[in-house]
C-alpha cells in the first residue's frame, strides 16, 4: 500500500508577512500635460511637494567573453560569444 504525504511548495516556504502599511502624505497623483510628471495633491486638493524617491545606486555591466572547450577547460575557446553580466544597489 503507497502512502502519499502533503508536501509544501517550495514558493509557498518563502513566503513572510507583509510589512506594516505606511500612510502616504498625498492623497491623490496627477500627470503635469507641460512637463511630464507626477502633481501630487493632498486630501483639501492642494499641491504638496514632489515626493523624493532617495539617493540611487549604481550599476555596472560587462559583457566578458565566454567559451567552451572540449575538455571543460575553457581554454582554447573553439566556441565562444559574448555573455552579460550586471549587478545593481
Amino acid at each position: 500500500m503507497t502512502t502519499k504525504t502533503a508536501v509544501t511548495p517550495w514558493g509557498l516556504t518563502r513566503v513572510s508577512e507583509l510589512s506594516r502599511m505606511v500612510e502616504l502624505p498625498y492623497a491623490s497623483a496627477e500627470l503635469d500635460p507641460d512637463t511630464q510628471t507626477a502633481r501630487y495633491r493632498d486630501v483639501d486638493g492642494s499641491l504638496i511637494d514632489p515626493i523624493e524617491a532617495g539617493k540611487h545606486g549604481s550599476a555596472t555591466n560587462t559583457s566578458p567573453r565566454t567559451g567552451t572547450s572540449r575538455d571543460g577547460s575553457g581554454s582554447p575557446a573553439p566556441d565562444s560569444d559574448t555573455g552579460h553580466d550586471g549587478d545593481r544597489d
